[in-house]
């Protein structure tokens, strides 16, 4: 997301007192660049520690590393959709989406399996593990799937996820 920001420039003009000297030097000007976009320092502690929490349980049917929400491009920071699809066949009954998510910020899953899916948004991410799921019921076998995890805002976090059969 882009903003542009305006700022009104007034100029005026001011002419010395006939008695008093005129200065011919004009004032100096210091214009300072935009700080250039960052990074959290603390990214490879959050990928290490969302990987942690991404413990395969029994049920897992898949457990997904890791990865950032944002990085650097052009000297923008700039959000980082993780868009993940299958083609892997699904038996029916029901799927748990499990979303680890370490950092800052929020962050929207979408989860899909056949032509059944859902989304919404998951708590917000904190530098210990935040939690958040999304659930599917299948009633006959399907097949292709994706996961969306998608950053809202500037959310700098790291994302870990697994789909559990329940």
């Amino acid at each position: 997301m882009c903003a542009i920001l305006c700022v009104p420039l007034v100029m005026t003009a001011c002419t010395p007192a006939p008695d008093s000297p005129s200065d011919d030097a004009a004032p100096s000007a210091s214009v300072s660049a935009p700080a250039s976009p960052s990074l959290s320092p603390e990214i490879p502690r959050h990928l290490l520690a969302a990987d942690r929490a991404n413990t395969k349980v029994a049920n897992t049917v898949v457990a997904i590393s890791a990865r950032p929400t944002a990085t650097i491009q052009d000297s923008r920071l700039m959000a980082m959709v993780i868009r993940d699809e299958g083609r892997d066949e699904w038996e029916a009954g029901n799927y748990r989406l499990v979303v680890y998510c370490v950092g800052e910020g929020t962050v929207f899953a979408h989860f899909r399996i056949g032509g059944e899916s859902g989304i919404t948004e998951l708590p917000p991410c904190s530098p210990t593990v935040t939690t958040g799921t999304v659930d599917l019921h299948l009633a006959a076998d399907a097949k292709n799937s994706s996961v969306l995890i998608i950053p809202a805002g500037n959310a700098q976090a790291a994302v870990a996820y697994q789909i559990q059969k329940m």
